[in-house]
């Protein structure tokens, strides 16, 4: 019992302490030299504080201490350890806390690669700390419940996967690596270190791009094998929350290798410095306020953390906006080239491409808060970012292609030409390959040919360099990044998508395949009973294994898909419903509360809404509770919209011996009414129909290319890590305090 406790009392000195780190920091950076030492005492004892909270976490979760609400609400007995670990960020306290730990420790590697800029940025990253701290007091992971429960609720079914156990840990690295940048420019700001800070931030700011571009796929690939829609891209608003610091972070790095070479764009990377971690905040109170709802969930909700998410967005936008905008006049630099034929021209033009593409993000994923100052709140389609994005995707991608063919300093056409020579020649000969057999459409046989190009152009340049006993990461990078493109445009524009209604032991064709539905297999230990569908195409032939099955978590049924990989395409079969035929009619509806209306024989009658009893942000269900008259009398039925960590699903309610499913499809509390979607025969079909399974099938071509790119990238960008980490290392390293003020090159006092 003294674990909660302890763990409560970490927090608060935790608060205290961060408090009292950056006090002394600002201090030591006005000229008192000699509370430096006291400030890096004070950051270790802060340290020390959150890992105790963060063990303490951990220990009532590994002993089952369901006293404690946080450990109650994600976890339970059965769970083994690996869950049960990951039930540490299961819900938003415990992410938080994640956020901060991993803060702490990159902190500690800070202190020894800070050199002069050590007051400056401990200062700001103890202020991020008490923000997150403060969130941690109001919204505690240690609160006691007032019984002690036998059983936990237990984890969301849908986070028990592999790639969530480690996707939010490599995501919160990402997320905690953007405030370093944030504090290095604010105190190269400050201190009008306008260029020596390049070389001591370039790591951190490809440390972040890492982290948050392996976190992007290792979400895909999560949404990919687990939710069954098919896809591993969205645009939902947790994709777009880390896409935004990633796209700001890989313009941020292109600015600062321009400033070193060119000693241009100094205030470009300020202020993508300063955006890359804003983003990060700004997404965070979009994502945890429930005001991204495609339904208002948010209006059962209390205000809760989303003042100190507003207030964080607020301080740190002012503060950061406000000293660059101070300083901007003092920056002076080179203006970039306006040769095409220079590869600053063309990096400057990537960079416009990412703050851009950031921005047209941003925009859409704020839709619903914009909207709502006009009236009623509405979001953007995928449509949206798909059109907006997609050409200026093409032009990175062109220039990507024409990069390694320039070098930095005088080019003429000729070499120029002789370089991209082979590349092109091999781009026209597999995207006319691509394009004859199977592209129809002009964009994106353009798109094709430059991401060939693109990859062609930079591969030359990662073999030569390979053969020579080097590696060429930020070469690697790109040419991932062109044939990752490649894959994205085969899986999503040219794959193939079909629903079947399959009968034991009746094959049917889809797709070139035939499927024969052989039942439910043995019934595993945790009741994921798998449907076994026999598939066949030629001599070639297996047995798929689509799961759906109950859950006590959220009294709903989960689907999970099957899916057959080859080296040229995956067949994704995703289950729908059992016993009940999609193809049969569908029709949409709306009901106002006390409302009554006849639908395909049935008569529906809405009673009123049902609010999840968890009180999660982060796990919220509304359902309607429905009074449906049908030719055996009166059932009533509750049709739910669930809303978790990667967005809203719908669970539906099945009636009249599963002849018929409802479908929750949008809420609107305010107005007191509910949109609905019926599937299934109407009330007047005599016959029930035949024992089935529905399921999708869908071809993916070639989206092995998109995983593989995804690996490229990181693998190149960990590569340049290490090469700027290197570069990094031969700064000047923290010196005692007693000793600063004589080994110093340039004061470091505030100067405003």
């Amino acid at each position: 019992m003294i674990i909660p406790y302890l763990g409560k009392i970490a927090i608060y000195s935790a608060t205290f302490l961060a408090i009292l780190t950056a006090l002394t920091y600002f201090l030591a950076w006005k000229g008192r030299e000699n509370l430096t030492r006291w400030g890096r005492k004070f950051f270790y004892l802060t340290t020390g504080s959150i890992f105790t909270a963060s063990f303490c976490l951990l220990y009532a979760i590994l002993t089952h201490d369901f006293q404690v609400g946080y450990v109650y609400n994600y976890s339970s007995t059965d769970l083994p350890l690996y869950y049960l670990i990951a039930t540490f960020w299961g819900g938003q306290e415990g992410t938080y806390l994640l956020w901060i730990f991993y803060t702490s420790i990159l902190g500690l590697v800070l202190l020894k690669k800070s050199g002069k800029f050590e007051k400056g940025n401990f200062f700001f990253i103890s202020l991020f700390s008490i923000s997150v701290l403060a969130i941690l007091i109001k919204r505690s992971p240690f609160t006691l419940l007032s019984t002690v429960p036998t059983e936990g609720v237990g984890l969301n079914p849908l986070l028990q996967n592999y790639w969530m156990t480690i996707h939010p840990l490599v995501m919160f690295v990402g997320f905690a690596a953007t405030v370093i940048p944030f504090a290095f420019a604010l105190s190269a700001l400050i201190a009008r270190e306008y260029d020596s800070w390049v070389a001591y931030v370039f790591p951190w700011v490809i440390l972040s791009f890492i982290s948050l571009g392996a976190a992007l796929v290792m979400g895909g690939f999560w949404a990919y094998e687990t939710l069954g829609w098919g896809g591993y891209w969205g645009w939902d608003p947790v994709e777009n929350s880390s896409l935004i610091p990633w796209l700001f972070s890989a313009g941020l790095i292109h600015t600062l290798i321009i400033h070193k070479k060119k000693n241009a764009l100094k205030r470009t990377g300020f202020l993508l410095a300063i955006l890359a971690y804003l983003a990060v905040v700004y997404g965070t109170f979009l994502t945890r306020s429930g005001i991204l709802g495609d339904f208002s969930v948010h209006s059962f909700l209390e205000l809760g953390i989303n003042a100190y998410l507003i207030g964080s967005v607020i301080i740190f936008g002012l503060l950061g906006g406000g000293i660059l905008l101070y300083r901007s006049k003092e920056i002076k630099g080179q203006t970039t080239s306006e040769d095409w034929l220079s590869r600053e021209f063309l990096v400057f033009g990537n960079i416009l491409g990412f703050i851009l593409s950031g921005f047209l993000v941003l925009l859409g994923m704020s839709t619903p808060l914009i909207t709502r100052w006009f009236g009623t709140p509405a979001s953007v389609q995928p449509a949206y970012y798909n059109i907006s994005i997609t050409p200026i995707t093409i032009i990175v991608t062109f220039f990507l292609g024409l990069l390694p063919a320039l070098s930095w300093g005088n080019n003429n056409k000729e070499n120029f030409w002789k370089n991209l020579r082979i590349p092109l020649v091999l781009a026209f000969m597999v995207s006319s390959l691509i394009i004859v057999t199977a592209v129809r459409k002009p964009l994106f046989a353009i798109f094709i040919f430059m991401s060939a190009f693109a990859f062609f152009s930079n591969g030359k340049i990662v073999w030569e360099k390979f053969r020579n006993g080097k590696v060429a990461g930020a070469f690697l990078a790109h040419a991932g990044i062109a044939l990752l493109f490649i894959g994205v445009i085969f899986s999503n524009v040219y794959e193939s998508r079909a629903r079947v209604y399959l009968t034991p032991g009746v094959p049917q064709n889809v797709l070139g395949y035939t499927f024969t539905y052989q039942g439910k297999d043995g019934a595993t230990p945790q009741g994921k009973t798998p449907h076994k569908i026999l598939v066949q195409r030629g001599s070639h032939s297996f047995v798929a294994a689509p799961r759906q099955f109950f859950t006590a978590y959220n009294q709903g049924i989960m689907h999970k898909p099957y899916i057959k990989r080859y080296w040229n395409k995956d067949v994704y079969i995703a289950p729908i419903e059992e016993n009940v035929d999609p193809s049969i009619t569908e029709q949409a509806f709306a009901l106002r509360k006390g409302e009554e209306l006849e639908i395909k024989g049935y008569k529906f009658r809405f009673l009123e809404f049902q609010v999840s009893p968890h009180g999660q942000e982060a796990n919220q269900e509304v359902g309607a509770l429905l009074e449906v008259i049908t030719p055996e009398g009166t059932q009533p039925i509750t049709p739910k919209l669930i809303a978790d960590g990667r967005g809203f699903r719908q669970e539906p309610a099945r009636f009249y011996h599963d002849r018929a499913l409802v479908y929750l499809e949008d809420v609107q509390a305010d107005q007191g009414s509910v949109n609905l979607r019926i599937v299934g025969q109407s009330a007047n079909t005599a016959e029930i129909p035949q024992p089935g399974f529905a399921i999708e099938v869908s071809l993916k071509p070639f989206i092995n290319l998109f995983w593989g790119g995804s690996i490229l990238v990181v693998v190149g960008g960990i590569f340049s890590l290490r090469k700027r980490w290197q570069t990094a290392s031969l700064q000047k390293k923290p010196v005692p305090a007693k000793s600063e003020e004589k080994t110093e090159a340039v004061p470091e006092k505030i100067s405003v």
